[in-house]
């Protein structure tokens, strides 16, 4: 999917290409994340499936054995489509409400009545004098 996603990205312009190319990237944090629990080299790991989903080859981490790689539709290693398709709509869901937040938080300091400036009480001394 990260592929199809940055190729999406590369006809953009501008920010909205880095904004599609940041979320293609957020789709190799599942097989990054597996082949480092798995002690592979993740970044040797993404490589090689990069160049075989170039060639149209359904390959997935192989965390059972010593080959990094192995072909799913081979293994009959199949995902449920429903549950992937309602993680990336609702992760997607999720990460849109956070930015549209913080935009929101950034663009105007709110306004009202300023705190006002409590009085020390008690003798004062040379520690306090910057106040």
């Amino acid at each position: 999917m990260s592929k199809k996603i940055s190729e999406v990205g590369d006809k953009c312009d501008g920010l909205k290409q880095y904004s599609i190319k940041k979320y293609a990237e957020a789709f190799q944090m599942v097989p990054r994340v597996l082949a480092e629990n798995a002690g592979l080299d993740a970044t040797e790991v993404l490589s090689e499936l990069f160049v075989a989903h170039q060639n149209d080859i359904s390959m997935g981490v192989n965390v059972d054995s010593n080959t990094q790689l192995l072909n799913t539709k081979q293994e009959m290693v199949f995902d449920n489509l429903e549950a992937k398709k309602n993680a990336i709509k609702l992760a997607t869901n999720i990460a849109t409400t956070i930015l549209l937040v913080d935009q929101i938080v950034m663009q105007k300091p709110a306004g009202g009545p300023k705190i006002p400036q409590q009085r020390m009480q008690g003798p004062m001394d040379q520690n306090d004098a910057g106040f």
